[in-house]
């Protein structure tokens, strides 16, 4: 690969071509002073067992912050040593250490912000993918100083709705590299490996807050009451299958989910 990019030199453009990995503005591209160097250290309180099948532990996030970041978490998954990186609505990723043990110190960092309503994140080959409303965004520490250097459109193959209710919830990834998400307007969406391309698998979602894979393939969507859907649900996915919202398609009835979830239950289906 290589840059074929203008420049300025002399008050006059000029034009240099070279190899991509080693382009005139090379000493540009390693990664700056580090933003947020400061650690924020909180507690966590361990879950009791008993006759339960699984315990909750909790664990206190950063609410005091020097950037007075609104903490609320809307994605996470586990890098290989054991540490956590999260995101938020409001755009940031907080990287998480302290996990492991008693939860005496928690560690949180911040990595990267500023990006579009973050909504979902997977961590894939070293890399963190943070779904956003306008794209799907590859972050890189660049030189290893603990936060991101370099935020990469890894795909924006999906268009952005401006539908204020339409929000893209949920990131998967399978054993291929194809990434998952849904919406209201686009259904559930797989996108390309290399994040060129998506194809919608099935429609019919109100408020489809997120989204679940097994692990033999079998993807979920949830849909939210309202409009077309009588109540709750999780949705076992039929490649092509409409769920109901906004209406009958072709005229034929909805699709069956898997499970409908009353309101006593549950009133507003969440990511499994």
């Amino acid at each position: 690969d290589f840059l074929d990019a203008p420049w300025v030199e002399n008050g006059r453009f000029a034009r240099h071509v070279a190899p991509a990995a080693n382009p005139p503005l090379a000493t540009l591209t390693g990664g700056g002073r580090a933003l947020w160097p400061q650690v924020i250290t909180t507690r966590g309180h361990l879950g009791r067992g008993g006759s339960w099948p699984y315990v909750v532990d909790t664990i206190e996030p950063p609410f005091r912050n020097p950037w007075n970041a609104l903490l609320f978490f809307s994605g996470h998954d586990f890098l290989p040593d054991g540490t956590a990186m999260l995101c938020t609505v409001q755009g940031d990723v907080w990287h998480v250490g302290g996990l492991d043990g008693p939860l005496e110190q928690v560690r949180w960092r911040r990595y990267a912000s500023g990006l579009h309503q973050a909504l979902g994140l997977v961590v894939a080959g070293g890399n963190v993918y943070v779904l956003g409303r306008d794209q799907i965004t590859r972050l890189h520490d660049r030189n290893g100083d603990g936060e991101a250097d370099y935020y990469e459109c890894f795909s924006n193959a999906y268009p952005t709705s401006t539908g204020g209710h339409d929000f893209l919830c949920g990131l998967e990834r399978d054993a291929s590299g194809r990434f998952y998400t849904a919406s209201s307007a686009l259904g559930l969406l797989r996108i390309a490996a290399d994040g060129r391309s998506i194809e919608t698998l099935a429609t019919g979602f109100r408020n489809p807050d997120g989204l679940g894979l097994a692990p033999d393939g079998t993807l979920t969507v949830p849909n939210s009451e309202g409009e077309w859907t009588p109540t709750s649900m999780v949705c076992e996915i039929r490649p092509g299958g409409h769920y109901g919202y906004p209406g009958p398609r072709d005229g034929h009835a909805p699709d069956l989910p898997l499970v409908y979830l009353p309101r006593g239950l549950d009133n507003a289906s969440g990511g499994q």
